[in-house]
């Protein structure tokens, strides 16, 4: 196995592997007992629990409701005529709320990919007629990209793997930030088809 895969699959990630400290892990709190981080530090780490699932997908039907449940359904039912308002401006809104000063260039970038995710979701939300769809998305991505795979980042104690490389490094090469907008369209693709009228 390459060092980068070895690095990549680590439980906790410490950041770079040329750093001394790579191979240890800096979150060592209680975990269950007999759990330990994948990387063969030893450390015992917790687990994604059910609870951080159950608070994700709070957050989640938080923002769907607020975004396509009350901002784009009313907006439809108002200007029925003016699609661009009412399908248009909850996408934006949607990544103006995504944005986080303290990202620094790279918050262009996520807003972007919220923008875009916006767009799916008020497409999905279109064609089906509720938010069950646009919701299901929005968990599984929101679960994938904190509980799952993450980047280097604050979030990233939460995660199983991490990417191998820091989220600032996608600055440098923006055309990688692409990359997180295939699995997107391709779950769209999937979830739209059913559901057209």
């Amino acid at each position: 196995m390459s060092r980068a895969a070895r690095f990549s699959r680590q439980a906790i990630s410490t950041g770079s592997p040329s750093r001394p400290d790579a191979g240890r892990c800096r979150s060592t709190g209680p975990g269950r007992a007999g759990a330990s981080c994948r990387c063969g530090c030893g450390a015992r780490t917790a687990p994604p629990s059910s609870a951080t699932l159950a608070l994700v997908a709070v957050q989640t039907l938080a923002e769907e409701l607020v975004f396509r449940g009350f901002l784009m359904q009313q907006l439809a039912a108002r200007l029925p005529r003016w699609p661009l308002v009412w399908f248009g401006l909850p996408p934006l809104l949607f990544a103006a709320a995504h944005y986080a000063p303290g990202m620094g260039l790279m918050s262009p970038l996520a807003m972007g990919y919220a923008l875009a995710f916006g767009i799916v979701a008020a497409d999905l939300t279109r064609r089906s007629g509720n938010l069950g769809t646009a919701w299901g998305l929005h968990l599984a991505n929101n679960a994938f990209a904190i509980l799952v795979f993450s980047s280097q980042s604050e979030l990233s104690g939460l995660a199983l793997w991490h990417a191998p490389y820091p989220v600032e490094q996608l600055y440098e090469a923006p055309w990688l930030a692409l990359l997180d907008l295939a699995p997107l369209a391709l779950a769209w693709a999937v979830l739209a088809r059913p559901t057209r009228r």
